[in-house]
């Protein structure tokens, strides 16, 4: 039942109305974590103020938006896009339409990178979306340079946006990776999450990615789906220094795909890693080579 205006609401009651609204579209744990999330966002409450759940006087400015955001949710639209917000490595960053949502699966990508020793190091994040890749490692690793590039001036312009707000120091190209730019620099550190879902795995995703998120950011051709990872590991073989690693975040299909592509290129110490439901995820190459 939705709340009265004229008698206060015990928050339990809200969590359980909001459930109710978009159980048909989620499923219940699915549903109570994006209603945990409004919740705090639009009303201000909290899990704390869930469980001592004393009554509250509802405002009903703010139980207008709540419930416009339920109405969006039914129409699979993404919470982050909702909210304008998305939280990468315990930061809040924020996102909107044409701008990638960021994924668990890429932090795990950046806990892999940020393990690395290498001091000083000049880094480039390709595909940088919202940023969350380059301003992340930035702020784990306070002395390292980082660069992000970007075809879309959208995320180039989030992606700033975050950089400021979080107060990391990063350098932004707005260019098309395809196109062979030419930076001018060298880097110890190239990482990419290209776009890598084939066009014939819409089907399996669900409706809030395939209708709302960007699909420059995600989807390639089933004629070419690793278009991306050979002409940036060959972009990489003219701008890694020696030493210099390589990684990517894959799709689990072509894992033994992007290897080769590694190895063709003339990188050693190729790693495949798989992500927490062990799934191939994530890739290292080291280039030996001298420029």
């Amino acid at each position: 039942m939705e709340p009265n205006f004229s008698e206060p609401s015990l928050p339990a009651d809200i969590r359980n109305y909001a459930v109710q609204q978009i159980s048909s579209i989620y499923d219940t744990r699915e549903s109570l974590s994006m209603v945990h999330w409004l919740m705090e966002a639009i009303l201000d409450l909290n899990r704390n103020k869930l469980l001592v759940n004393d009554p509250i006087m509802l405002d009903k400015k703010a139980w207008q938006v709540f419930k416009n955001a339920l109405i969006r949710l039914k129409k699979n639209e993404p919470i982050q896009y909702i909210l304008q917000e998305a939280y990468f490595f315990g930061r809040r960053f924020k996102v909107k339409p044409g701008v990638l949502v960021p994924r668990p699966e890429t932090e795990e990508l950046v806990h892999w990178i940020s393990q690395n020793l290498v001091k000083d190091a000049t880094i480039i994040d390709i595909g940088t979306g919202s940023g969350c890749i380059p301003v992340t490692l930035k702020l784990e690793k306070p002395d390292w340079q980082v660069h992000a590039m970007d075809i879309s001036k959208i995320a180039i312009d989030v992606a700033k946006e975050n950089a400021e707000v979080l107060h990391s120091d990063i350098t932004f190209h707005q260019t098309d990776i395809l196109k062979m730019p030419d930076l001018g620099l060298q880097f110890d550190i190239i990482v990419s999450n290209p776009p890598y879902v084939r066009n014939s795995e819409k089907g399996q995703m669900h409706k809030n990615v395939v209708q709302y998120e960007p699909e420059l950011a995600l989807f390639v051709s089933d004629d070419d789906p690793l278009i991306f990872y050979q002409t940036i590991a060959k972009w990489a073989t003219r701008h890694l220094k020696k030493g210099g690693q390589l990684y990517f975040e894959i799709n689990e299909a072509f894992g033994i795909e992007v290897r080769l592509i590694l190895l063709d290129q003339g990188f050693q110490d190729v790693e495949l890693r798989r992500d927490l439901q062990y799934k191939d995820r994530m890739i290292k190459g080291v280039w030996t080579k001298h420029l």
